[in-house]
């Protein structure tokens, strides 16, 4: 037991350190519900609050019917170019509020509400999802953080979200996320003790047969030094172990489930 908490501790302090988390500002979320809709067993607030000041977060919050305070899962997108109003994800978040599990679903930079590179003349963006974040990712190393670094932080601040309403259940709180959103829960779940379970899904794998096929993936995806620090994806789960962690995979998922068997 005591090997496997200084493993945890020297992957962690390496982990915060190489996303530069403790130089971030903490301010004011300045939270706002712009607008709701009422639906069949739950209803969805639209919600806006600040990451960072003047740095703002777009979400949807599902929830279930009833006062509660409910259980909650924060939910970050993969890379779709409509973010959190991808139809697949509106599915599993109506699936969840109906079951009594509230869920916040954000927009990454990049995606969504979120786009960082908009053409002028019709509004929309200039590139995909993958494309903004390849395009952002360079930009950060000058500050010696890196794409993740922002969207690590965006990931707890929503948490801070979550635990801000009376209405949410801070002690039950989940996080789960299908490919860039699996990185992402695969990320939080290791760094926000916060939450109590978590299900990254169409991640885990291993980093070499990542790299080996399909690639390395967008930078959000490589931390820096991560390989000669010995961070490897299974590492994720076992910085918050003992706690509970699902790990979902595909067999025709281009992420290799090879490495998520091993």
């Amino acid at each position: 037991p005591e090997q496997i908490a200084a493993y945890q501790n020297s992957l962690r302090e390496f982990f915060r350190k190489s996303i530069d988390l403790e130089s971030f500002e903490f301010g004011a979320l300045n939270a706002k519900v712009l607008g709701q809709l009422e639906r069949d067993g739950y209803s969805i607030e639209k919600v806006i609050f600040e990451s960072l000041p003047g740095f703002h977060i777009t979400a949807n919050l599902y929830l279930p019917s009833g006062k509660g305070p409910h259980p909650a899962v924060l939910h970050p997108c993969g890379h779709t170019d409509a973010g959190k109003a991808f139809g697949e994800y509106q599915r599993a978040n109506i699936l969840l509020a109906r079951h009594g599990i509230a869920v916040l679903c954000y927009d990454p930079i990049g995606q969504g509400e979120r786009k960082q590179f908009i053409d002028p003349k019709t509004g929309k963006g200039l590139v995909s999802p993958t494309g903004e974040h390849q395009a952002l990712g360079p930009t950060p190393v000058a500050l010696g953080r890196g794409l993740a670094s922002y969207m690590i932080w965006d990931g707890l601040r929503s948490v801070d979200y979550l635990c801000s309403r009376p209405d949410i259940d801070p002690k039950r709180i989940g996080c789960m996320g299908n490919s860039g959103g699996g990185n992402m829960t695969s990320y939080l779940m290791a760094l926000d003790e916060r939450i109590a379970a978590a299900a990254p899904g169409c991640f885990m794998t291993t980093t070499r047969m990542k790299n080996e096929s399909p690639g390395p993936g967008d930078p959000e995806q490589n931390l820096f030094g991560q390989i000669a620090a010995g961070l490897d994806h299974p590492d994720y789960a076992i910085l918050r172990s003992p706690k509970p962690t699902l790990i979902l995979a595909a067999t025709k998922d281009f992420v290799p489930i090879a490495g998520t068997w091993e």
